[in-house]
């Protein structure tokens, strides 16, 4: 107890000293560490090397100390290492002394070591990095991190090549990654020398290739809003391909998780799935650099597919706190005029990516936007980055980015959108497709109607669906008959891609009941297209089957001769004309 007693007082109060801006207390906190650890070196046992905690903290301070100008803090950090060193030996001895002959060889070097090995910064890393516990080695990287603070009183190139070092130390394990990025979020701002923040975007590289989960996580939740500091970090985690798709491919997890849980609109807490939408931003963020598009193309199926759900998944739920907010009390004093803040619009063109100005307009348009506005645009960077601008003026033209934002008219910007994308290359639209199949099957039904609106668009391409056309023939027939309104128009849609292939005319045959119960329809759009699919169906029948068709055709038309809109009899009696013909 009373070696751990002293371990805290040290731990509390010497090594923040280390860092006083005070020649005299830090001369005084070095003296008594290295007084502490000469103690001891000669008296304290310890049962075991758990029980000294507080290793890497002191490597740190102590190595730090080392490069200071006043020589007698030098001289006495050089002291406090020695006994820190021998101290440590007489800890591992017991361990050592199990291994034989590799424990005298140890001995040997260490012997040797002692006359140079503190004159050099990376050989105290590497010496006492073989010692450390995963816990203290990420308490020494977090103390190199501190040493290369502008406002640090210690030497920058110093606590530089500490952490260049620590993170070579082979076999060293470790711990509590969050603490890392935290600090690295935290000093970011403050550690302005181009080779000092070189050497935080190598650690932040390493430690996301090693630990992407925890390193995403870690700073999706520092940032809320993803603000610059957090900007560049993201810049910093795609800068190199390989640790690129581990941070990609973590995003397009944090995407899925709300679909992964199911959460009914009514059974969500208050406020947006936190992650998603800051997985949102930072993707965004990411793809307005377009620093990694390679990556981003070998990824593109997966992160249209998750940002699509995303977009609808936000859309959706902003309409919903729209209802609850008009169904609130509405006389509630208004804002003054001139304090909302205005966000660029979705047209506006961005100051070029790489810049301070560029991450700064990013943060601008996700910072207090509205969720799905921040999704959709994140479709759209997403869309530039993988090369494909030329879909991205079309969906601009077209009015394609309001109507997604509408959950009225949503379905229809996400036909748009897919309209759009038909033009992939098969490898990408095959992956989409047999994805699409898998949702559809699962029957999710808050991505039911994107997915349904993105698989009627995919159909028209006669190269997809190969020995899954019974599994297609009967998801339509799922898509006729079902309840919404909405998603039995977009399954006569995509029954009249389809049928305009004659190679597919004749597995549609079986699904002539469901279209003629569409002919029953309140919806006039519906019996419409109803109409539009039977005269292509007909049309790609041998003249047998035509000829039976016809009759049922012709029975369920006879009622919409007498119908009030003109158009609807003219299309009803036009039909009638081409079944008489068969």
């Amino acid at each position: 107890m009373r070696q751990q007693a002293m371990l805290a007082i040290m731990k509390l109060r010497s090594c923040s000293l280390t860092t006083s801006k005070e020649v005299h207390e830090r001369l005084r906190a070095v003296g008594r560490i290295r007084w502490l650890m000469e103690f001891m070196g000669s008296q304290c046992k310890f049962q075991e090397v758990e029980e000294f905690s507080v290793l890497g903290q002191l490597v740190g301070c102590l190595t730090l100390c080392r490069a200071e100008q006043e020589q007698e803090i030098c001289q006495s950090a050089v002291e406090g290492l020695r006994h820190l060193y021998s101290f440590m030996l007489h800890l591992k001895s017991e361990i050592l002394r199990k291994l034989g002959a590799e424990y005298r060889q140890i001995l040997k070097n260490s012997q040797v070591e002692t006359a140079f090995w503190v004159t050099n910064t990376r050989n105290i890393t590497l010496i006492f990095g073989k010692y450390l516990e995963p816990s203290e080695g990420m308490d020494f990287l977090l103390t190199a991190i501190d040493g290369m603070r502008d406002s640090s009183v210690h030497d920058a190139v110093t606590a530089r090549n500490m952490l260049h070092t620590i993170l070579e130390v082979p076999g060293l394990r470790w711990w509590r990654m969050s603490e890392a990025v935290r600090s690295i979020y935290n000093h970011l701002d403050s550690i302005s020398e181009p080779l000092a923040r070189q050497e935080l975007r190598r650690a932040l590289l390493l430690l996301g290739y090693r630990f992407s989960e925890e390193v995403v996580g870690t700073l999706l939740g520092c940032s809320r809003s993803c603000d610059s500091v957090a900007a560049e970090m993201w810049k910093m985690l795609t800068s190199q391909p390989n640790t690129s798709r581990k941070i990609l491919g973590e995003l397009v997890s944090r995407l899925q998780e709300p679909a992964r849980r199911r959460y009914q609109l009514s059974e969500r807490p208050a406020g947006f799935p936190p992650l998603a939408l800051q997985a949102t931003r930072a993707l965004y963020v990411i793809l307005q650099e377009q620093a990694c598009r390679q990556e981003v193309k070998e990824l593109f199926p997966q992160l249209y597919v998750a940002l699509l759900f995303h977009v609808t998944h936000t859309v959706q739920h902003t309409a919903s706190q729209e209802r609850e907010h008009n169904q609130e009390d509405t006389a509630a004093p208004s804002a003054p005029p001139g304090t909302a803040s205005p966000t660029p619009s979705l047209g506006s063109a961005a100051p070029p990516a790489g810049t301070r100005q560029g991450l700064a307009w990013a943060h601008s348009v996700t910072r207090g936007s509205p969720a799905h506005r921040v999704a959709v645009k994140a479709m759209e960077a997403l869309l530039l980055c993988a090369g494909y601008k030329e879909q991205v003026t079309f969906m601009m033209k077209q009015g394609g980015w309001d109507l997604l934002m509408s959950s009225d008219t949503h379905h229809k910007g996400v036909c748009l959108l897919a309209r759009a994308m038909v033009s992939l290359n098969f490898q990408e639209r095959n992956w989409i497709f047999y994805h699409l199949m898998a949702i559809l099957s699962d029957r999710d039904d808050r991505r039911y109607v994107p997915a349904v609106a993105l698989f009627i668009q995919l159909l028209q391409c006669p190269d997809l669906g190969y020995g899954l056309e019974d599994a297609i023939v009967e998801e339509m027939s799922r898509q006729l008959r079902d309840h919404q309104t909405v998603v039995r128009w977009l399954g006569l849609k995509g029954l009249l891609n389809l049928a305009r292939l004659p190679e597919k005319v004749g597995k549609l045959q079986r699904l002539l009941p469901d279209v003629l119960e569409r002919l029953q329809e309140v919806d006039r759009a519906l019996i419409r297209k109803a109409i539009a699919v039977l005269k292509h169906l007909l049309a790609g029948m041998d003249r047998q089957s035509a000829s039976r068709a016809a009759v049922q055709v012709a029975e369920q038309l006879l009622p919409l001769f007498d119908d009030v809109t003109s158009k609807l009899r003219v299309l009803s009696i036009t039909l009638l004309k081409t079944c008489w013909s068969l």
